[in-house]
């Protein structure tokens, strides 16, 4: 429903600048953020007293927004004083929408791992429903512009985050009393590889938009993103519901269910692969403008490139409970650098077009969960 408003209301240009927006702020989440999450799920879940682990990784997770907001501040300031200043909204929303997916994110893995998972489900219904109604109700008061859907944007995860932080005090979750704070030196011993591979992660899945953007593809940017983006949010929702029913028994058998987490997930995948294939075409049409539709194939890029996350997940949380990182950060930096040798030889052939975008991406991700399950099944010491 997003899509189809997103497309009636906006130019491609603006949903190329959007999405720009979006991944520069999952930029900021997957250098900061994200590692945060790992640790502080790995740290509770191998914790005797869980609740009082909980307190402790909330404190922690004060410390590290206090840290964030210095950088953000800088560079606000920055675009303030310079050419840019009517970025300075846009980029407001899209720091703090980074605060608000890390609030999101921690807290639906927080309550999955706890048994609370008809509550994360209930919560991705809240986003979505609130995302698309924030924006229908700028579109009808003419309101739509890219200003509008950033701000149903960041409101959606605002309210998604109230709702699972009200379930988590209703659940008891932070009655801990501890005090004590989590060694920041063991997170950033512990960080390091985990950011360097989200980082590379969002680089080549997201990096183009931020790439070619500037380079003069914002139309093609738009298009490409606009109709994989409908792939990518079709799987990610069939991730979810996977992730929500298996993750909890890898850290609770440390470990332990991760082949046949991997075999499930390999099923579901082709499943999903073979029904795009199919069904495809008609959905591109349904929730797109006649401008999009020639470009349907587009939709296969990012269902295949993103199941690829259900490999890759699963695979960091292993190799994270069994404290061999190295290794996701040198398959991170191999799936990179294969993505911008491809990217730099399709820009300087000027072979960039709406179907060649998705190529790298298809094909760094799978390098990436292929050399990681090697890692799995070999347990090669890096």
């Amino acid at each position: 429903m997003n899509i189809k408003l997103m497309t009636a209301y906006l130019s491609t240009e603006d949903i190329g600048l959007y999405f720009f927006l979006i991944s520069a702020s999952y930029f900021s989440n997957a250098l900061l953020f994200v590692p945060v999450d790992y640790y502080q799920q790995a740290f509770i879940s191998s914790a005797k007293e869980r609740i009082d682990a909980i307190k402790r990784a909330l404190l922690f997770n004060f410390r590290i927004l206090k840290l964030y907001v210095i950088p953000v501040v800088l560079i606000g300031l920055s675009l303030l004083i310079s050419d840019y200043g009517e970025f300075i909204a846009l980029f407001g929303l899209g720091a703090l929408g980074s605060v608000a997916l890390h609030g999101v994110q921690s807290m639906r893995n927080l309550l999955n791992n706890f048994g609370y998972s008809s509550t994360v489900s209930i919560s991705q219904v809240l986003e979505a429903c609130s995302r698309v109604g924030i924006f229908l109700i700028g579109c009808l008061l003419d309101f739509a512009s890219l200003n509008m859907i950033a701000i149903a944007w960041a409101s959606s995860l605002g309210l998604t985050f109230i709702h699972l932080v009200f379930k988590g005090i209703q659940g008891g979750l932070f009655k801990g009393q501890s005090k004590e704070q989590v060694a920041l030196k063991d997170f950033l011993k512990f960080a390091t590889p985990i950011s360097f591979s989200a980082v590379t992660s969002w680089l080549q899945v997201q990096g183009y938009r931020v790439a070619l953007v500037p380079l003069g593809y914002a139309e093609a940017v738009g298009i490409f993103s606009t109709i994989s983006n409908i792939g990518s949010s079709a799987i990610g929702a069939v991730n979810l519901i996977y992730q929500q029913k298996f993750n909890p028994k890898i850290y609770q058998s440390q470990g332990g269910y991760t082949l046949q987490y991997l075999k499930y997930a390999s099923l579901l995948i082709l499943i999903t692969v073979v029904t795009f294939v199919l069904v495809g075409q008609p959905i591109v049409r349904l929730l797109t403008t006649p401008e999009f539709h020639q470009y349907w194939n587009v939709i296969l890029y990012g269902v295949a490139a993103d199941s690829a996350y259900l490999i890759i997940g699963v695979l960091t949380i292993h190799l994270t409970l069994k404290k061999t990182t190295n290794a996701i950060l040198l398959f991170s930096t191999i799936g990179f650098l294969i993505n911008a040798v491809i990217y730099v030889v399709l820009h300087f052939t000027e072979a960039i077009t709406i179907n060649s975008i998705g190529i790298p991406i298809l094909i760094s991700q799978w390098a990436v969960a292929g050399l990681l399950f090697y890692q799995f099944k070999t347990k090669i010491n890096l």
